[in-house]
């Protein structure tokens, strides 16, 4: 974000100038009609709409991840990247972590 581009210790003026801008594209978005919902929430409808159009559900995923983790703890590169590809056809992103994986659904 512009906020992280900033020095560590930005001028007050910077920080002025970025407030002010914000509230002018908040205020000319709201006119427009644009940006009326919180994006978190719209991506997650957004998301939801991609899986119903794909006749996809959050447990068969969920299921094919879980199939892909033991794959690789056994070493089964193969069929962990055969269900890698399945997913990604489908528009499902994976993302590993040491945490463990999460997938979205990648919006084109």
């Amino acid at each position: 974000t512009i906020l992280q581009a900033l020095p560590s210790k930005p001028a007050e003026s910077d920080l002025a100038l970025l407030r002010r801008s914000s509230g002018t594209i908040r205020e000319l978005a709201d006119l427009m009609g644009l940006l009326q919902e919180e994006p978190t929430h719209y991506i997650q409808k957004k998301q939801e709409r991609i899986l119903e159009q794909l006749n996809l559900d959050r447990s068969a995923i969920e299921d094919l991840v879980r199939q892909r983790n033991k794959a690789r703890a056994d070493r089964n590169w193969g069929r962990a990247d055969e269900i890698r590809d399945k997913l990604a056809a489908w528009n499902i992103e994976l993302k590993d972590s040491p945490e463990g994986t999460t997938w979205q659904v990648r919006i084109t």
